[in-house]
């Protein structure tokens, strides 16, 4: 499995390309509620899904849940804007269930995705929203936007990534509008330092 810069891994043996954690919809759910928030955060998360997708050339997108983030904020405009961008994405799109994704079986038609199972198998890997531990097998997850903040004197930096365990991967948030910073533990921490995924840190170490 390849770790990508972009917030995704890709499974070159499939060209699948797994993602985690969209929250679609999180600023309109904001906005719903009286918080006043910038436009262009899905424009910006979605072009950079169909740019790895093109990168790679994957023929299937699994999204490991929360492909939405509450149902207020799926709104007319909201599953427009992904419709469009759905039709210029040729790969296959299927999408776990995450514990946010309340409004999924409203969008799964317009936006051309199927149901993935929690727990599908495929070759050595299976593929959850939360994390789960299963027999021989590693499991792919999200949920818990893996990030870890960086100090040097009164300087501090938050930086997400992929936290890889023995049998277990977390891939970060693929949005950038999630705050992360759990405990980072039970595997090596691999953070984002922009255009790359850098070097892991040792779990003792995060």
């Amino acid at each position: 499995m390849v770790l990508m810069p972009e917030r995704c891994a890709f499974w070159p043996a499939r060209r699948m390309l797994l993602v985690a954690d969209l929250h679609l919809g999180k600023c309109e759910t904001f906005r719903a509620f009286g918080a006043a928030l910038p436009i262009g955060v899905n424009g910006e998360m979605l072009a950079r899904l169909a740019a790895a997708a093109k990168r790679t050339e994957a023929l299937s997108i699994v999204i490991l849940g929360d492909l939405l983030h509450a149902p207020v904020g799926v709104t007319e405009c909201l599953i427009d804007e992904v419709a469009s961008w759905r039709a210029a994405v040729g790969a296959e799109i299927l999408v776990v269930p995450g514990n946010h994704d309340r409004s999924l079986s409203r969008v799964l038609g317009p936006w051309k995705m199927e149901r993935m199972e929690p727990g599908t198998r495929d070759g050595p890997f299976a593929f959850h929203h939360h994390p789960h531990t299963i027999e021989q097998t590693f499991v792919w997850c999200g949920h818990e936007h893996p990030a870890k903040t960086f100090r040097r004197g009164s300087e501090s930096i938050k930086l997400p990534g992929f936290l890889i365990g023995t049998s277990v991967g977390i891939l970060p948030a693929f949005t950038s509008f999630a705050a992360g910073g759990g405990p980072c533990v039970g595997g090596r921490f691999f953070p984002i330092v922009g255009k790359e995924v850098s070097m892991p840190l040792e779990p003792r170490l995060v």
